[in-house]
């Protein structure tokens, strides 16, 4: 009897095993650049209110503390102003910033557009969550310290950096 009951037991584990290796609905499994892009992606329509928003951007946060100037950012930026600004035009207004605030650019092409886009998200960040601000408040040092490391310059001169970037990008 309890061989039987084994004997149950392995042909339960095999149609187990079977059916989570089947695609449900007939759906093809994602390979792993799928999924990736499935996950990278923001989908506008996503994006109906300020908490979707919110949760976007900070999940678009890399682990270094910086933001990547790229389709997502661009996309919830759209969000808050209504425009179709593009990335040329984001990282002249960070120059723009960075210099009006006597702080060097990042020479560097790739560490300007995070440093761009690093302080455009601390700048939705403060001018559109300050009520959240306990919810975001070390992700927001961290960014600080990345802009800070990119730019030589002290973390405290970040956010009058973030608020000049946001003036800037106010003013496209």
């Amino acid at each position: 009897s309890s061989s039987s009951s084994s004997s149950s037991d392995d042909d339960d584990d095999a149609r187990d095993e079977a059916a989570r290796a089947r695609p449900v609905g007939g759906k093809k499994k994602k390979n792993k650049k799928q999924k990736k892009k499935a996950k990278d992606s923001v989908d506008v329509r996503a994006l109906k209110d300020n908490d979707s928003a919110f949760q976007s951007l900070l999940r678009a946060q890399h682990s270094n503390g910086g933001w990547a100037l790229d389709s997502k950012l661009c996309r919830v930026l759209d969000f808050f102003t209504k425009t179709n600004q593009d990335e040329k035009e984001l990282v002249a207004a960070c120059k723009k910033a960075l210099s009006g605030q006597g702080v060097d650019a990042p020479s560097d092409q790739s560490k300007l557009e995070a440093v761009a886009a690093t302080l455009l998200a601390l700048a939705i960040l403060s001018e559109r969550y300050p009520r959240k601000k306990s919810s975001y408040m070390l992700l927001a040092i961290k960014a600080r310290k990345f802009v800070a490391a990119q730019c030589s310059c002290k973390s405290g001169a970040v956010n009058p950096l973030a608020k000049a970037m946001w003036e800037a990008i106010s003013r496209l």
